[in-house]
């Protein structure tokens, strides 16, 4: 991610701060946890979407690095029906 960073330092992260994690269907809160942060969404989305290209397109990977918990994320997200309302 640093190279992806430097190179595009218009996505790199701002800083960083700590937080209890919010709970999900899929995991029970840890705890306080440290989370980077960004200018905006879009730097967000783009480290994002860096971080699971170079993991082979895995999005279950920006879940959880336990494989079980991945294929658990990714069926999470195959049950989403997306609306499009204009």
């Amino acid at each position: 991610m640093l190279q992806f960073w430097t190179v595009n330092p218009q996505y790199a992260p701002s800083g960083v701060y700590s937080q209890v994690e919010n709970t999900s269907a899929l995991a029970k809160s840890r705890g306080v946890r440290t989370f980077i942060k960004f200018e905006n969404c879009i730097a967000s989305m783009m480290s994002v979407a860096h971080l699971v290209n170079i993991r082979g397109g895995n999005f279950g990977s920006w879940f959880s690095k336990n494989a079980v918990q991945q294929l658990k994320y990714n069926q999470e997200l195959d049950n989403i029906k997306v609306r499009i309302v204009k």
